[in-house]
């Protein structure tokens, strides 16, 4: 951006440098002069807005590219970070599972091992 200002200011003060070279030199009344002078002041500023316009069509372009860029980019990264996610939730649900698993499996150890001390007891008394 700073390279398109430095480029309008030259085309400004080549044009108004240029201008008035031309008009010191040519050989007209005043009149004349002056509306020269008037048309060429015109015809820069016209010049200066068509370059400050077109300049900022592609501005606007490019800022729009680098908005659509970092859009996609961050909807990129989102849905892998929710894949991520996901994988995650799954591993740790396949874990919660396993150890449910294994807890049942203790339980069911336990209740085995009190009716066979149950079982060794009630033997023992009968005797």
């Amino acid at each position: 951006m700073c390279k398109s200002f430095d480029f309008l200011h030259g085309l400004f003060i080549g044009t108004i440098i240029g201008s008035a070279i031309g008009f010191l030199c040519a050989p007209e009344s005043g009149e004349e002069m002056r509306k020269k002078i008037k048309d060429s002041t015109t015809d820069a500023f016209d010049d200066i807005k068509s370059k400050v316009d077109q300049y900022d069509g592609d501005i606007r372009r490019y800022l729009d590219d680098v908005t659509s860029g970092v859009t996609n980019k961050f909807q990129e990264y989102k849905e892998q970070l929710e894949k991520k996610i996901d994988s995650l939730q799954n591993e740790v649900n396949a874990d919660i599972a396993e150890l449910n698993k294994e807890l049942e499996e203790l339980h069911n150890e336990e209740e085995n091992e009190r009716q066979n001390l149950d079982t060794v007891i009630s033997e023992t008394d009968h005797d």
